[in-house]
């Protein structure tokens, strides 16, 4: 039971320029719920269509993340060398016979930042981090479970399978499908998070005034309460004596 095949929860189908599939939801095993009257059949059903679940949303995770690893990779190493390149742009100048173009060295550095910039805002690095992170999470959580359901399983095959031990198997996959919910739930907010955030990084950037410089500056005339104020009093200082006398 706990070696069977899994039956995949949608169909995939892959067309040059076509996004895949996202991970959605499905319906309960209705067999299930019909087949209460032999209970090792119904939770057999019950354990497929959960694990099922957990394998769809690993390969998920392990897919989407080869787009952004290729991405990321790709624009790490353009940035590299657009950094060696601008910074060689002013050696070689100076040691050619005439006299190059030192400005190019500046385009080659802000094409080096660009990479950097697109790899940040568009989360590739760091959602290639949190795909195999999340992945490895569930793959561990969907072991724990399979251990679990083999030793309830091995239980139940020394004995008469009764209410209890049924309403333990239940729980088991009601706890499973919980944690592999609030993990993906985890990872989808860290996500919007960092989305967020890089796009008020993003608006900051690109030509809003900061305070500093929209920061009304005091005028140098006469301060409230100036005007009626009397001229000071105090006389002059002499002028110092000339030197020698």
């Amino acid at each position: 039971m706990v070696g069977a095949a899994r039956q995949p929860t949608a169909r995939r189908e892959w067309w040059p320029g076509r996004r895949r599939r996202d991970l959605r939801a499905v319906p309960f095993p209705e067999q299930a719920l019909q087949q209460w009257q032999d209970p090792e059949a119904a939770l057999a059903l019950l354990y497929r269509h959960a694990e099922a679940r957990a394998i769809d949303a690993v390969d998920w995770y392990l897919e989407d993340k080869r787009g952004k690893r290729a991405w990321s990779r790709g624009l790490r190493v353009v940035a590299i060398l657009l950094v060696i390149a601008g910074g060689l742009q002013p050696v070689l100048d100076a040691a050619g016979p005439g006299r190059g173009e030192p400005a190019w060295g500046y385009v080659l550095l802000a094409l080096a930042a660009a990479c950097v910039g697109f790899d940040r805002f568009f989360g590739l690095s760091s959602g290639w981090m949190r795909n195999i992170t999340t992945a490895q999470a569930l793959r561990r959580r969907l072991e724990l479970l399979q251990y679990d359901w083999a030793v309830e399983c091995a239980k139940a095959a020394t004995r008469t399978v009764d209410g209890k031990q049924v309403l333990t198997r239940v729980g088991l996959l009601r706890a499973f499908a919980d944690d592999a919910a609030v993990l993906m739930q985890q990872e989808t907010s860290e996500w919007v998070t960092e989305f967020q955030s890089n796009l008020v990084q993003l608006e900051t950037s690109a030509g809003r005034p900061s305070l500093a410089t929209t920061r009304p500056r005091p005028a140098s005339g006469p301060r409230e309460g100036d005007a009626g104020r009397p001229p000071s009093a105090e006389p002059a200082s002499p002028p110092a004596p000339p030197v020698g006398r």
